[in-house]
């Protein structure tokens, strides 16, 4: 999973200066209100993560060690099972391993590990990955499961079959339009997270630019 961008945004749509790596498939960009959080029906919620994928899992347990309970909204009713990528670098295994999930995700290797890149073969990332294993073998649904697992246990609502159509903030607060399996509703949070992969919703209802070269068009 290579190294994506959160770009931050307050909710007066200024740039508010930061950036965060992490490390996943997709790209998130999140949205700032500044107020406390807002009462919506069984929940008073901080942080609404849009994207269900490795990305937003793994942040919901990163927000959940915190003691904040985020809701996660995944459009899809159920995982695909579908892996896009089946290797974990070293930095990445790092900080699972610092969480304690690195066994649950796959099987590593230590030392020299040779390895290709944009063209360039016999690379050994054992010279630099330092802590931890080189290289962890691990496809992306199998770490997905493990991440969604453990932000359940601590406490992150998972709503699966919810899908952001609509966005809209203002000086206090940030509002989801939600297609869920019941119908339409509205969410209210301090702070959105886009999660949602290469053709971000949440990036495009909040009209984030994206600097880069965008996916291939599918048929």
């Amino acid at each position: 999973m290579p190294e994506e961008t959160f770009h931050a945004v307050q909710a007066d749509a200024s740039v508010a200066g930061a950036s965060v790596t992490g490390a996943s498939e997709a790209g998130a960009s999140a949205i700032n209100a500044s107020v406390a959080g807002v009462s919506v029906p069984d929940a008073s919620v901080d942080v609404v993560v849009v994207g269900g994928g490795p990305v937003g899992m793994l942040l919901a347990v990163e927000l959940a060690l915190r003691g904040i309970r985020p809701v996660v909204l995944e459009r899809l009713s159920t995982p695909s099972g579908e892996s896009k990528a089946g290797t974990l670098h070293a930095r990445t295994a790092q900080t699972l391993n610092r969480r304690g999930l690195l066994d649950a995700v796959g099987r590593s290797s230590y030392g020299s590990v040779r390895f290709h890149f944009s063209g360039m073969f016999e690379l050994d990332l054992g010279t630099v990955a330092g802590e931890g294993p080189t290289l962890v073998g691990s496809p992306q649904a199998r770490a997905e499961q493990v991440f969604t697992d453990r932000a359940t246990e601590l406490g992150a609502e998972i709503r699966r079959g919810h899908e952001v159509a609509g966005l809209a903030q203002d000086a206090g607060r940030v509002t989801l339009t939600v297609d869920g399996p019941a119908g339409p509703y509205e969410l209210t949070a301090r702070y959105v997270v886009g999660a949602d992969g290469a053709r971000s919703a949440v990036r495009r209802l909040a009209g984030i630019p994206f600097t880069g070269t965008g996916p291939a068009s599918r048929p």
